[in-house]
């Protein structure tokens, strides 16, 4: 998918899958899907200069931990192109993530690793103000806060 012609693209939503289990008859030494790869291939066609002013990522986990084809999908990467799409304007991101299993359950071993990890790896968007981050996982209910509205767009941050 290329997003360069689109002159006066504002949101990018996207929901996506990442199956971190590896299939089971895979070669013992082959490398899992790299979703976050094609994702970033995609944010990539986004010129610097653009009009996004939303970026909104909904991602459903699916495995179990160790999370090791989820750990290695390019994290960084993704965070480096919103700074780059960002390019010093006014941003607001929504990421949300969820661990499934195949399962109701909201709790599974191992997420709360996995999402420090990924916090971790979006520690660099805090070098960058006008980037307003929002971040939501099941763990968050804990604290009363519920999943963003799917589809809504949130107005601008207030620092």
């Amino acid at each position: 998918m290329n997003l360069s012609n689109l002159q006066n693209l504002r949101v990018f939503s996207l929901y996506n899958i990442i199956n971190c289990t590896a299939p089971r008859k895979a070669p013992r030494n082959a490398q899992p899907f790299a979703v976050l790869h094609d994702i970033n291939v995609v944010l990539g066609t986004i010129p610097e200069s653009n009009k996004v002013t939303n970026l909104w990522f909904d991602f459903k986990i699916v495995g179990r931990r160790p999370f090791r084809g989820c750990l290695d999908q390019d994290w960084a990467g993704i965070f480096n192109e919103i700074i780059r799409i960002a390019d010093g304007k006014p941003l607001e991101l929504e990421l949300q993530m969820v661990v499934s299993m195949g399962s109701l359950e909201t709790e599974h071993p191992g997420q709360d690793e996995l999402f420090m990890y990924i916090m971790e790896k979006a520690g660099s968007l805090s070098d960058y103000p006008k980037i307003c981050t929002h971040f939501w996982n099941p763990t968050f209910w804990g604290r009363g806060l519920e999943p963003f509205p799917r589809g809504q767009v949130r107005s601008r941050c207030k620092r």
